[in-house]
């Protein structure tokens, strides 16, 4: 097994990995972008010195296969020198690997290193390293692969700046009343932004989740039938970068009218569902839309009431049995 040369004068910082935004790297000059970086062994001592340019090329889809730091492969550090001391405020990358990067000083002295395991997004997307502090007087870096096979590493540049853009602000909100469980679904269209990981969600200006939110909806219990209220989602990324809030939706939510829906089949038996007028009006779309041929034959009732002893009771009416149905709708008090 190969052994990597370290030598640490200093304190050594570890970081913290986070998903890159395709924005930040729009207003961030890459410090390495279509650099060569070198091939080798080590970054103290290299053993050779071959090259590539292809993790620099700003192409997600070339990429360099370096070995596993564990094994006897003559490469498996990539590194780079800058003729000069940097600042540098983030890294980023896209590899199918966990990597390490470390970044030296003018003594080729270990001054900062970070272990970059992100398995849920290793080979999908870019991946940002935003430092706690900037980090000053950097003369280089060396990367290596930690994972226990060869892999392949598509993408690596540095900034002088941390990440503060923050993901797309939420658009589309829709609000829906659902009077069975006395509750108000508020959802919206997803941000855009790689580095997204939640949403806020917030009621007449006060943030309303404790954590955030990771899905594109939010439920609400607390609310009185016949208010209105105003309603606005934050995106929020993994660097803690919030974004402006989104368009005010205005909103009442109002008591939902129920109604005995009546169907009778074709051999003459009759169906009876006590729902609401929302879940009507789903019925009719439906039956609407198979008589125009479009959708399913079948319709689902899910039934919350004679359950017995079962968890749950959904009862099918096929749309080329009914003969007809009656909407009876009623107030509820």
């Amino acid at each position: 097994m190969k052994r990597k040369f370290s030598f640490i004068f200093g304190f050594l910082i570890i970081l913290m990995a986070f998903t890159y935004s395709t924005v930040f790297a729009e207003v961030n000059p890459g410090l390495v972008n279509g650099a060569s970086l070198k091939l080798g062994s080590a970054y103290q001592v290299p053993t050779t010195t071959s090259s590539t340019s292809l993790l620099t090329d700003k192409d997600l889809n070339t990429f360099y296969e370096i070995g596993t730091h564990s094994s006897t492969s003559a490469i498996d550090t990539v590194f780079y020198t800058f003729s000069s001391g940097k600042s540098i405020g983030s890294i980023s990358f896209k590899s199918d690997v966990p990597i390490e990067i470390t970044l030296y000083n003018e003594s080729k002295a270990q001054i900062a290193t970070s272990f970059l395991t992100n398995p849920n997004n290793l080979g999908n997307e870019v991946n940002v390293v935003n430092f706690n502090t900037t980090i000053n007087n950097v003369f280089g870096f060396a990367i290596i692969n930690t994972g226990p096979v060869a892999g392949k590493i598509y993408e690596v540049d540095i900034y002088s700046t941390r990440d503060s853009v923050a993901p797309s602000i939420p658009v589309d909100l829709n609000a829906v009343v659902e009077t069975e469980t006395d509750s108000v679904t508020v959802s919206w269209q997803p941000s855009i932004g790689t580095d997204l990981v939640g949403y806020n969600f917030y009621v007449n200006g006060i943030k309303k989740n404790s954590s955030l939110i990771p899905v594109n909806h939010f439920v609400l219990n607390d609310f009185i039938y016949g208010n209105e209220y105003v309603y606005q989602v934050t995106s929020v990324d993994l660097n803690g970068n919030e974004s402006l809030k989104s368009a005010p939706l205005s909103f009442t939510p109002l008591l939902n009218n129920y109604a005995i829906l009546t169907i009778t089949l074709t051999n003459g038996l009759e169906k009876e569902y006590d729902i609401s007028m929302t879940e009507v009006n789903k019925f009719i779309n439906w039956y609407d839309s198979k008589d125009a041929g479009v959708g399913l034959a079948k319709y689902a009732f899910v039934k919350t009431w004679n359950k017995g002893p079962f968890k749950s009771r959904t009862e099918y009416v096929i749309f080329d049995k009914i003969l007809t149905f009656e909407v009876s709708e009623y107030e509820v008090n």
